[in-house]
């Protein structure tokens, strides 16, 4: 059985130095996912493609093109962002993260079961992957960017997430500057 707990973006998240993870324009937030990515301590043994932070979209569309845009000059790590269209199974093998928006199709569901046991951290906006073994789902609500996660999926993977993301009562502020 799969275990997901509610948390919510409050008041702490300023005192980390969250900066604008709120956008109307857009189906999926740059700030949320870079958040996640560092709060991730990847093994050892992880590949880093190029010496680069690799993030896998589902597809080649215009919001991959945004993300890629959007992705373009930021780190993760020390190591520069990159964003890959995922069209096959074999793409993955290059990926530190795969960002799955709300369009679900056959190989969403391939990828899905691929990243079962895999040290590859997983964020969506569609809460029904959760129960494929998606990570992280996030969402906004009144002006708050809120997250549920798969406890299992976690426990899972070879990957270290802070515990402090992890708890029911971590929180982080909402600012729109910018």
């Amino acid at each position: 059985m799969r275990i997901m707990l509610k948390i919510s973006f409050l008041a702490l998240f300023g005192m980390y130095g969250f900066q604008n993870i709120y956008s109307q324009n857009t189906d999926f937030n740059v700030s949320v996912l870079l958040k996640f990515a560092n709060y991730t301590t990847f093994p050892e043994q992880h590949v880093f493609k190029n010496g680069n932070f690799t993030i896998g979209y589902i597809g080649k569309n215009d919001k991959f093109e945004l993300l890629q845009k959007k992705l373009q000059f930021q780190s993760v790590d020390n190591k520069v962002v990159e964003v890959i269209p995922i069209t096959s199974l074999s793409d993955l093998d290059s990926c530190n993260m795969i960002y799955f928006d709300s369009i679900q199709n056959q190989l969403t569901l391939q990828v899905c079961n691929f990243l079962t046991n895999k040290p590859i951290l997983s964020i969506t906006n569609n809460v029904q992957l959760l129960n494929y073994g998606v990570m992280f789902y996030f969402y906004p609500e009144d002006n708050t960017i809120r997250y549920l996660f798969n406890k299992n999926a976690i426990a899972n993977s070879s990957l270290h997430i802070k515990s402090s993301i992890l708890k029911p009562q971590y929180s982080f502020t909402n600012t729109k500057n910018e």
